[in-house]
């Protein structure tokens, strides 16, 4: 009886291990793919991380920072609306990243958003971004939240925020020339047009 039980045991434990080194072998497998898919995003090339990317969290159910990373590569990819969707999910569970790293999330959801025509819910997206980016990246976010506003028919609040765009292109000028000329124009044209709907 002993003998039995000690047969039953060890055959237990036998399978036990080999089960475990095909996981252990497939848990390895997994962490390389995830660090090629890493490298092919850090590298730029967003369609090969995604098919990466794509493959894992069907299988894993990756993290919302990997899904942070797959909207990024879904905006590069033109595919507008399931970036949207990917960060706009993420973003609430990543608050412990470094702020620069949540501003590339925040501004590509807003873009992804104003892209798709659907301002209202661009701007608060920008808002954040302007909460935790460089001050030379404010610029850009004050520009579209300004054009979102005009779309959505708030010319004096358009106005506020061109002007406050173009005090930052002024102060951070890289190759922004043609940006600030534009912007001097349009910023005079609206004024124009406020004031004479206001006579």
């Amino acid at each position: 009886m002993k003998r039995h039980l000690l047969i039953i045991l060890l055959l237990m434990v036998f399978a036990f291990c080999a089960n475990a080194q095909p996981r252990q072998r497939q848990k390895s497998e997994a962490s390389e793919q995830l660090g090629m898919a890493l490298d092919y995003f850090s590298s730029g090339k967003y369609h090969e991380a995604l098919l990466i990317f794509n493959r894992l969290d069907k299988q894993y159910n990756l993290n919302p920072r990997f899904h942070a990373y797959m909207g990024v590569c879904q905006y590069y990819e033109w595919n507008y609306e399931e970036a949207c969707k990917l960060l706009s999910e993420a973003l609430p569970k990543l608050e412990g990243l470094a702020p620069h790293e949540r501003s590339i999330y925040y501004f590509t959801c807003a873009e992804s958003y104003f892209i798709r025509e659907k301002y209202a819910e661009a701007i608060p997206y920008y808002e954040q971004h302007l909460n935790v980016c460089y001050e030379n990246e404010k610029a850009d976010a004050l520009y579209r939240i300004a054009f979102c506003n005009m779309f959505t028919n708030n010319k004096p609040l358009a106005l506020e925020y061109f002007t406050s765009a173009l005090s930052y292109y002024e102060k951070h000028p890289n190759n922004a020339t043609a940006r600030i000329a534009q912007l001097k124009n349009m910023i005079k044209g609206l004024e124009e047009e406020l004031k004479e709907t206001q006579e």
